[in-house]
């Protein structure tokens, strides 16, 4: 990770992010809850034979791959909300750093080095000479390693959302065949048991 994608990187959307996640995992509890009472249930209630008892199994496991949809993304907002916090940490570090080169007329590329402003006069004095240049290589090596950290807790953290992703479609292929299931918006599923008392085709 360089300087500048660092320093100005906003933690704050990947918490809005996290949010919106467990958001979303309630919204998918509240499908499967609706799917079980309002559909699964009155068949189950009002539908008999050979075909109700195939059509209960398929929308037993539709109710399933809700359900285990949920774990995933509770698991990943929480890594988007570690994610936010480090990154949060590094960044206030960083800046930090970047303050305190600034007050001394200092430049930081986007390397993380340290050198003069070209604007600066250059120190005269050998003595100062060098104590300049030992604060810089001291802040050089801090913010190098702030950035070494924050690449590594990025990387980490794009291999945990690729993995969360693998466990996403394992989650609702599990089980069954077929399309995975949509979620369904509330008031969208019918209420009634299906037509001919149960006895159509499905």
């Amino acid at each position: 990770m360089d300087y500048a994608t660092l320093h100005d990187s906003n933690p704050g959307a990947l918490a809005a992010t996290a949010q919106a996640y467990r958001a979303e995992a309630e919204r998918w509890t509240h499908y499967a809850d609706d799917w079980r009472d309002r559909v699964e249930r009155p068949a189950i209630e009002n539908w008999t034979g050979q075909t109700a008892s195939r059509a209960e199994a398929r929308l037993a496991e539709t109710e399933a791959r809700m359900r285990r949809g949920r774990p995933v993304l509770v698991d990943t907002a929480e890594a988007l909300d570690e994610g936010a916090m480090l990154l949060g940490s590094f960044r206030d570090q960083l800046r930090g750093l970047s303050l305190e080169a600034k007050s001394y007329g200092w430049v930081i590329g986007d390397d993380g080095s340290v050198s003069r402003s070209p604007w600066e006069e250059p120190a005269t004095d050998p003595v100062e000479l060098v104590q300049q240049h030992q604060q810089q290589e001291a802040i050089e090596d801090r913010i190098r390693r702030i950035l070494d950290e924050a690449g590594r807790a990025d990387a980490d953290l794009a291999t945990k959302l690729r993995d969360l992703n693998a466990r996403a479609r394992d989650a609702v292929k599990e089980g069954g065949g077929g399309p995975e299931p949509r979620p369904l918006a509330p008031g969208a599923v019918p209420t009634a048991p299906p037509p001919n008392g149960g006895r159509g085709p499905w």
